[in-house]
C-alpha cells in the first residue's frame, strides 16, 4: 500500500425542516454527503492515521479529503498531518481554490 484517502462521502438521512426526505426520487432517503459537513471526519481520521503511521512506523501517504472548501481548509488537513489534500466539492464552488492555495504557499 502506497497511500491512504479514507474519507469521501458519509452516508445519512438527508431530510428536511418536516423530517421527511429532502432528495427526490423513490430510495434517496440516505445519501452520501460531502463538503464542508464531512470535514470534521476528514481531519479526525487524518489524525488518526498520522498516528498509526508513527506508532508502527509505516510509511503510506496520507490523503487528505473532506471539506475542503477554502485555502485555510488545506492547511489544517496540512497540520492534521496529510501529505496530500485533495478536494472536489471545494473546486466546484471556486475554480480558483487550486490557485489561491498555491498562492498562499508561495508566500511561506
Amino acid at each position: 500500500m502506497q497511500g491512504i484517502s479514507a474519507i469521501n462521502t458519509i452516508s445519512a438521512e438527508i431530510v428536511d425542516e418536516n423530517g421527511k426526505q429532502a432528495l427526490p426520487g423513490e430510495g434517496r432517503l440516505k445519501s452520501g454527503v460531502c463538503g464542508n459537513a464531512i470535514k470534521w471526519a476528514g481531519l479526525k481520521m487524518t489524525r488518526r492515521l498520522k498516528k498509526l503511521r508513527e506508532k508502527f512506523g509505516y510509511s503510506y501517504t496520507i490523503i487528505g479529503v473532506g471539506g475542503v472548501t477554502i485555502p485555510d481548509d488545506f492547511f489544517e488537513y496540512r497540520n492534521a498531518g496529510a501529505d496530500v489534500v485533495m478536494c472536489a466539492t471545494g473546486a466546484m464552488w471556486n475554480p480558483y481554490l487550486g490557485r489561491e492555495i498555491a498562492e498562499r504557499l508561495k508566500k511561506g
